[in-house]
């Protein structure tokens, strides 16, 4: 497991580097276990589970939770049959805030 945590934070490092941006880190429950777990703390999390909302199992500190991929939007024009949704964790100003949206 070492080697992959430190490919991941190289990796992490030169999209930081590259970007200017601090990655969030996209995960399943299996890979944080797995991957994360204890480590990355620094890093913001998107959880991807969609048969229950995270809580404090994982970390209660997260920004993005993917709920479903089988929704439907009726006026989507892709390929696809079904796509994502998503909740952030925190308020509208919260929200904007960490976009870098003004308001």
């Amino acid at each position: 497991m070492y080697s992959k945590r430190k490919e991941l934070s190289e990796l992490l490092t030169v999209i930081e580097e590259k970007s200017g941006k601090r990655p969030i880190l996209y995960t399943t429950y299996r890979a944080y276990y797995e991957l994360l777990n204890g480590y990355f703390d620094d890093y913001d999390l998107w959880i991807r589970n969609v048969y229950f909302k995270p809580g404090i199992e994982i970390r209660d500190d997260w920004k993005y939770w993917q709920y479903t991929d089988t929704a439907v939007y009726n006026f989507y024009q892709g390929s696809e049959q079904h796509i994502d949704l998503d909740v952030y964790n925190g308020n509208i100003e919260s929200f904007l805030k960490y976009n870098g949206i003004g308001m």
